[in-house]
């Protein structure tokens, strides 16, 4: 089905999710940016955090976190947020956009960790990694449109 202006109509709400996600995939470069010039703890100071429970916890909670975005993306879940009326396809658009965007919310939580990491126990490695590891969850989850080409069937 195409749009008064002869585009598809959930072209214009794909758009925006994928300038979203960027922006948040950028977001990821500045707490890179803001690791830089933060000034750890002096390790054995009392502002030092020993990384004893904190790290294996925060790792935990990035792993974890795939559970969440997988049941977000799967098709039933999407399906049944989609299809519930109304069948106009710009609220299915703007349900898609909701679910994306939350997404994209759980892909950026491991940088955010790291970082809280890092700031806390003065470990650049530990952002390093779960900054990575939020890139790649970007890039396992990043939207496709004919992903969402299929929910207007």
């Amino acid at each position: 089905m195409q749009g008064t202006d002869g585009a598809h109509p959930l072209a214009g709400r794909y758009r925006l999710a994928v300038v979203t996600g960027a922006a948040m995939v950028g977001s990821i470069f500045l707490y890179g940016v803001i690791a830089a010039f933060a000034v750890p703890p002096v390790s054995g100071s009392a502002a030092s955090v020993s990384p004893g429970i904190l790290r294996p916890l925060f790792y935990g909670v990035a792993g974890v976190l795939v559970g969440p975005i997988v049941a977000l993306k799967s098709a039933g879940l999407r399906r049944a947020v989609v299809r519930k009326p109304p069948e106009d396809p710009a609220a299915r658009g703007a349900r898609l956009f909701a679910l994306e965007t939350a997404g994209f919310a759980l892909c950026e939580v491991p940088a955010l960790l790291g970082l809280v990491l890092y700031i806390l126990t003065g470990e650049i490695g530990d952002f390093y990694r779960l900054a990575g590891y939020a890139l790649t969850l970007f890039l396992v989850f990043f939207p496709r449109y004919n992903a969402w080409r299929e929910f207007e069937r």
